[in-house]
């Protein structure tokens, strides 16, 4: 099974195959395969070394390795057009200052700026602190669109795991979430809105 090869947008199987794989080196070859001969190579090596890291011994709540997860995102993100390593990277990334103790300060002089703001974007809580919904989703909806549709399919990816946690409670307050704030940070991409669209039914 090749996933990148795969009509992510017409073929619905993808999710399902996608979801059902466990074992993360195989979707790191299939990521880093793709991008091997970019001259950006390294930094997508790096940000998967980091990430696996920051994340090393963490569990989703359905008891998968955490390192799936944000490679599941940039696998979406590949299949949607978003080919540039940094950003990729950035998926990668996207939830280690969340759920880990790395610092910004640190993340930004591994990666950079450019990397290191984005993730703090896309976080809403970090070692310095949390911010509320409100002013987290505000300044999404000022960010570039490429850091949307991270998010985006961050959210995806936690919808399709929630089809594997029996929480019925948690279940509609992650809906409830989604319907107030993403259906409108998704609506200027037919792609990401149609994609949450099918993300939303397979749970509600």
């Amino acid at each position: 099974m090749n996933l990148l090869q795969s009509d992510f947008f017409t073929d619905q199987s993808f999710e399902k195959e996608l979801m059902e794989i466990k074992d993360p080196e195989f979707l790191k070859k299939e990521l880093l395969e793709k991008l091997k001969d970019g001259q950006k190579y390294a930094v997508m090596e790096e940000a998967v070394e980091f990430a696996e890291k920051a994340h090393k011994n963490q569990k989703r709540d359905e008891g998968t390795s955490y390192i799936l997860h944000p490679l599941r995102v940039a696998i979406r993100l590949y299949h949607s057009g978003y080919r540039s390593p940094e950003i990729l990277a950035v998926a990668l990334l996207h939830d280690v200052l969340e759920d880990s103790q790395t610092n910004p300060m640190t993340l930004k002089k591994k990666f950079g700026s450019r990397i290191g703001d984005a993730v703090l974007t896309l976080s809403k809580q970090t070692v310095n602190g949390k911010i509320s919904n409100p002013v987290y989703f505000q300044r999404l909806q000022s960010a570039g669109a490429e850091i949307q549709a991270i998010k985006i399919f961050d959210r995806i990816d936690n919808l399709y795991s929630l089809r594997l946690i029996d929480n019925h409670k948690k279940k509609e307050q992650y809906l409830q979430e989604t319907q107030k704030y993403f259906l409108d940070l998704a609506k200027s991409s037919s792609v990401l809105k149609k994609n949450l669209d099918l993300a939303i039914s397979q749970i509600s």
